[in-house]
């Protein structure tokens, strides 16, 4: 049931969301079937229980953490903070919407640290 609800009801929500064409609708379809469900259950947890005013650092991580993110994201509640770096008009499938921005940020962050 998961499975279904997965392939067909997220692929179809985001679709209609995020305005995303047929050949991302795919690309989200391939990697949702090819999902690891432990990841899921942790990744549906962490957005429930995410709290935007929390400046997420890990002590075990040996790197900084980083964060980006949709201005209209409707599953991680947006922050205004100074070093959430957001991207204007965005929802949550960012990659795809703003791929260039993102590649850019990536960019920037890996050349300046």
């Amino acid at each position: 049931i998961l499975k279904w609800v997965l392939n067909q009801q997220l692929v179809h929500g985001f679709l209609e969301r995020e305005s995303l064409s047929a050949e991302q609708a795919a690309q989200l379809a391939t990697m949702l079937k090819k999902i690891d469900f432990s990841f899921f259950k942790w990744s549906l947890i962490a957005c429930a229980t995410w709290n935007p005013g929390v400046r997420y650092q890990s002590a075990q991580a040996p790197f900084p953490i980083f964060e980006i993110q949709g201005e209209k994201d409707p599953i991680i509640p947006f922050s205004n903070e100074s070093e959430v770096v957001t991207l204007s008009g965005a929802k949550h499938l960012i990659q795809y919407s703003h791929s260039r921005e993102v590649n850019q940020w990536l960019e920037q962050i890996t050349h300046n640290g």
